[in-house]
């Protein structure tokens, strides 16, 4: 189930989860329903002429997967990957899964609808192009990855066969 985080209402749903995850010193979530897995860390083959972001692809039960490296995708620089890190393999609406990886898994939480916002206009355009909204947890705001926008078609097609 794919929750449209433009329009969640009482109605719909009391509860919406998420699973929380560090990428420097910010907080990130993505909806529990396109989580599969956590994967630690391990190197992957590079992939030529990929996107900068791409990491390269591993081999998950005789699947390959790219696997995106998320501060370097939202234009923080390469991340140093070590053994503590985490892939986190999620899967889109049209079922493509992909590895994110990022700092830290720290959270499943548990956010009522009216605690998600949406994103601020900023000069005309959204504040970024891979968050779908703001969890209010206590006094931290945290942004939503929204897969879809994340594994863009380009960036499929351009490790793709």
């Amino acid at each position: 189930m794919s929750w449209d985080l433009d329009v969640v209402t009482m109605a719909e749903a009391t509860a919406v989860q998420f699973i929380a995850f560090e990428v420097g010193h910010d907080r990130f979530a993505l909806p529990i329903q396109h989580v599969i897995e956590f994967r630690t860390w391990i190197e992957p083959t590079i992939m030529p002429n990929a996107p900068s972001y791409v990491r390269g692809i591993i081999n998950v039960r005789g699947e390959i997967l790219p696997i995106f490296d998320l501060a370097a995708r939202l234009g923080r620089g390469m991340t140093d990957a070590t053994p503590k890190h985490v892939v986190i393999l999620a899967q889109n609406i049209n079922g493509q899964t992909t590895g994110v990886l990022v700092d830290s898994v720290s959270d499943i939480l548990t956010i009522a609808p009216k605690d998600i916002a949406a994103l601020p206009r900023v000069d005309g355009g959204e504040a970024t192009p891979f968050l779908s909204g703001i969890l209010s947890v206590d006094s931290e705001l945290i942004g939503v990855i929204d897969v879809d926008k994340l594994v863009a078609e380009s960036a499929v097609q351009a490790i793709g066969p």
